[in-house]
């Protein structure tokens, strides 16, 4: 991912219109068969996913997807088309970023685990 970063701590901010707070899950670094997985990242060609927690929603969020998002764990693309990155990671050291609802593609639960296909 591309990340714009700011300085602005994420528990000050609130997003606006399509915009999400979220706090990513962290990578596997290990599949269920046993494999350790290495930090070399798939090509471009390849399409991959990713899975965080909602923090905080936009007002036009719930309208446009029919659902109250927040607290809800997400699936979204790898790739995303326009992110905003805090300095300051979450409580729990995970990264904390702004994104379109748009690039959300799936609620999941807590027991899915996501890897590239």
């Amino acid at each position: 991912m591309l990340f714009r970063q700011t300085k602005i701590k994420w528990n000050q901010f609130r997003p606006l219109g399509r915009w999400l707070i979220v706090k990513e899950d962290p990578e596997q670094t290990k599949t269920s068969g046993g494999i350790i997985l290495t930090e070399q990242r798939p090509t471009g060609a390849d399409v991959g996913y990713f899975t965080g927690t909602v923090l905080r929603v936009g007002r036009d969020v719930q309208d446009m997807i029919g659902t109250d998002l927040l607290h809800k764990r997400i699936c979204h693309r790898k790739y995303l088309s326009d992110v905003i990155k805090f300095s300051e990671p979450h409580e729990d050291g995970s990264l904390v970023f702004v994104m379109k609802s748009d690039d959300v593609e799936a609620i999941v639960g807590s027991e899915v685990k996501i890897d590239s296909i």
